[in-house]
């Protein structure tokens, strides 16, 4: 029997390196990893407590979504709290309490009547009075705008009639007409009660 030279293990195992290099430069490689029971193993699941089948996802940005039930109906915050999206006007229900107002009760009267040659215009002031209710008549081209201290209160156009019940009184100073008519003369009458 013939005896391999001492060599040749060594250049075995020379063969056997130059094939794993080969296959790795070439991705020609199947990795394998250990895994347990339960699956991979390193990898951690987030899940119930009370119930080890649900478990926790992960989306595809890598957040965890996080649902929580069965909260008290009033929770302790602490820290800032920002509440947005809300409708401009609100419904108010006011149960198990009573709302103190006071109610509009008018005590005075202003009436305006004024009366232009065409084309042209003039101002009636008076002591403010805070309106509740405003009747305005305007007639033949008459322009009215009435004033109080925080700007215009109303403007009408020519020929117009309002009446305006407000829900918060509004001061008035003013009533400003002009008469838009070049041919005949304007007039109007203008009703403010209020206290």
């Amino acid at each position: 029997m013939s005896r391999l030279p001492p060599l040749m293990p060594r250049v075995l195992t020379l063969r056997y390196v130059l094939v794993a290099v080969v296959a790795f430069s070439f991705g020609a490689v199947t990795v394998v990893q250990a895994v347990t029971p339960n699956g991979i193993a390193g990898i951690v699941q987030l899940a119930d407590r009370t119930d080890p089948t649900h478990l926790a996802a992960v989306d595809a940005e890598g957040n965890v979504q996080v649902k929580v039930n069965n909260l008290a109906a009033t929770q302790t915050v602490s820290g800032t709290v920002s509440v947005n999206n809300f409708p401009a006007t609100q419904n108010v229900n006011i149960t198990g309490g009573t709302v103190n107002t006071r109610p509009t009760v008018a005590t005075r009267e202003v009436f305006v009547e004024p009366r232009l040659d065409a084309g042209h215009s003039g101002t009636t002031s008076f002591t403010a009075i805070n309106a509740s209710y405003i009747h305005v008549f305007s007639a033949n081209g008459m322009f009215l705008i009435l004033r109080g201290p925080l700007g215009v209160v109303m403007q009408l156009q020519i020929d117009d009639h309002r009446e305006l019940v407000l829900t918060e009184r509004i001061p008035v100073t003013a009533v400003d007409s002009i008469c838009a008519n070049l041919v005949d003369p304007c007039d109007a009458e203008v009703v403010i009660i209020g206290d």
